[in-house]
């Protein structure tokens, strides 16, 4: 393989442990967030924000058929292209790469959602 090809699979891995340490810090002030508040606040402003609750059943939507298709690409990886699709393995292997990175993103944006939702009101 070429090494342009290489490099960018070493970006789009270094993308995917930044995006990781990002989500890792959300998480983390999230539940410092979440300790903090006294339950009846997080019920009443979970379930009063439909808005909130959309996005979360979305992202955790979205979240879920990425994983399926890298698990999916995996199992072709595992047990091999078929002969029609060997001339796309480049491209298979950077789509493979990019979901969990995806996935990861958008686990980004649910602690988003619940940093604003935990935060308070300004």
């Amino acid at each position: 393989m070429d090494s342009t090809y290489n490099d960018l699979i070493a970006i789009l891995i270094i993308i995917g442990i930044l995006f990781a340490i990002y989500g890792l810090f959300m998480i983390i002030k999230a539940r410092i967030l979440w300790k903090g508040s006294p339950d009846d606040v997080i019920r009443a402003r979970a379930f009063l924000n439909k808005r909130i609750l959309d996005r979360n059943f979305m992202l955790i939507f979205i979240m879920n058929f990425l994983v399926a298709a890298h698990l999916f690409l995996e199992y072709i990886y595992i047990y091999g292209l078929p002969s029609g699709l060997e001339q796309y393995r480049k491209q298979i292997i950077i789509v493979y790469i990019l979901l969990p990175i995806s996935s990861m993103l958008l686990l980004i944006l649910l602690a988003n959602n619940w940093l604003k939702l935990l935060s308070p009101p300004k």
